[in-house]
């Protein structure tokens, strides 16, 4: 194992151009109430971005760009070799991988201050189309909550910096994985016009250990 020199802290914030739908708990769902409510902190009630979804997002988005990832089983990169970094900047399931110490710590993007206003959500109707018929099908509509366009959350992501990284290179690939996600989405339903974001105010700053 390589020693560990510092990290590489990199903030921003995740600015929604359009409604964000993460999917949360539906034990609190009400008669009446929306059919898939977006994840909240339980004692809070605060909607937040679980960086488990960022992490997922990011490490995809750069998968497609390097077309990196296991040819076998279709499955998540394995290639700690390969130009985009992504099995070592995210980890790789393979045997050959399993002694290289990921490099990324995605933290939960919490609601930014000044827009609790937000955390109240907005209702969104959704409706399967019958082909058959041309019409809306009988099974009714389905009612998603989202996260409404304006909203604000914190990014935070910390870089591991072993010896020998080129911590340069490292800092490049996640600012070109945020460009790619502000071409796609965050969250369920993007090709409905869901998830549209943008990062703001991207900053680095080395915490020396």
């Amino acid at each position: 194992m390589k020693k560990l020199m510092h990290y590489q802290k990199g903030t921003a914030q995740i600015v929604l151009l359009s409604g964000m739908h993460i999917g949360g708990s539906k034990e609190s769902i009400k008669i009446g109430g929306v059919d898939s409510p977006v994840i909240r902190n339980p004692i809070t009630n605060l909607p937040y971005i679980p960086g488990s979804s960022l992490k997922g997002r990011f490490r995809m988005a750069l998968e497609l760009k390097y077309d990196d990832y296991s040819k076998t089983n279709a499955g998540p990169s394995e290639d700690l070799n390969n130009n985009s970094l992504v099995a070592k900047l995210f980890g790789s399931g393979s045997p050959q991988g399993s002694n290289e110490a990921t490099r990324l710590i995605f933290r939960d993007a919490k609601l930014s201050d000044g827009y609790e206003d937000y955390a109240m959500g907005e209702e969104k109707m959704e409706l399967r189309m019958d082909r058959s018929k041309l019409a809306g099908a009988s099974t009714g509509p389905r009612t998603q909550e989202r996260i409404a366009a304006g909203a604000r959350f914190d990014f935070e992501v910390m870089i591991r910096i072993f010896e020998s990284d080129n911590e340069d290179l490292f800092k490049k690939r996640v600012e070109e994985a945020m460009a790619l996600v502000e071409n796609e989405y965050m969250g369920g339903s993007g090709s409905r016009g869901y998830g549209q974001i943008k990062f703001e105010n991207v900053k680095w700053e080395k915490v020396n250990i």
